[in-house]
C-alpha cells in the first residue's frame, strides 16, 4: 500500500539532526508537498525544551487541516 502525497504531515526535527534527516530521511516526508518541517534548536527531548512552542504548532497544524 502506498500513502498518497496529499496527506499532510508535521515533522518536528532537531537542528543537529536536520542535515542527516534531509540526506537520509524518509522520502515520503521529505518530498511531500503537504509536509511541514518544524526545526528547533536542541538535540533530544525537544518536547521538554520547547513544550509551549511545539503544542502551539501542533494545534495550528491540526486546526488548518480542513
Amino acid at each position: 500500500m502506498k500513502i498518497g502525497t496529499e496527506l499532510p504531515t508535521l515533522s518536528i526535527l532537531s537542528a543537529l539532526n536536520y542535515p542527516d534527516y534531509i540526506k537520509w530521511g524518509n522520502p515520503y516526508f521529505n518530498e511531500n508537498n503537504a509536509s511541514i518541517q518544524l526545526v528547533l534548536n536542541g538535540h533530544h527531548f525537544l518536547q521538554w525544551l520547547h513544550p509551549q512552542l511545539i503544542a502551539g504548532f501542533i494545534s495550528f497544524f491540526v486546526d488548518n487541516l480542513i
